[in-house]
């Protein structure tokens, strides 16, 4: 299975697949926002203001630094992230907005059984740790709400 390394060289897995087991830990220790959030929040919500929107789904939401930005610009903010320490980390850190333990192979349907559609989607640094990258349009396409 591809991988990628940290700095420390060890090899973590990059996909869960439905029959192979999954990566249960990429590495959130702390709800500190990674130093990428310093430079690249400030263009998302540019961005999700330019677009006017208004409810917000992070893929891959991490340690929840992201959603807790774009809540904070006032806008519905919803996070999905696999690995579950970063999902009680971000819960931990941002208790008003909700995150769901969910990978882009997991059927869409199941998020939407307790949320609502979105009117946009983000998703950072992400896609490069795919094994199938197509998972995450086509799971972020069955998010979004009707236009």
């Amino acid at each position: 299975m591809p991988g990628w390394h940290t700095a420390d060289s060890q090899p973590h897995e990059t996909l869960r697949m439905p029959t192979e087991p999954g990566v249960e830990d990429y590495g959130w220790t702390t709800g500190e926002p990674p130093h990428s959030c310093e430079y690249l929040a400030p263009v998302v919500l540019r961005v999700l203001s330019e677009l006017g929107a208004r409810r917000v789904l992070d893929l891959g939401a991490g340690n929840g630094s992201l959603c807790g930005r774009i809540a904070a610009a006032g806008l519905d903010a919803v996070g999905v992230e696999y690995d579950q320490r970063g999902v009680d980390i971000a819960r931990h850190a941002f208790p008003s907005i909700p995150f769901y333990r969910h990978a882009v192979e997991d059927d869409p349907a199941l998020l939407l059984q307790q949320q609502s559609a979105f009117d946009t989607v983000v998703s950072t640094e992400v896609i490069e740790h795919l094994y199938s990258p197509h998972r995450l349009a086509q799971y972020a396409h069955a998010k979004m709400a009707p236009q």
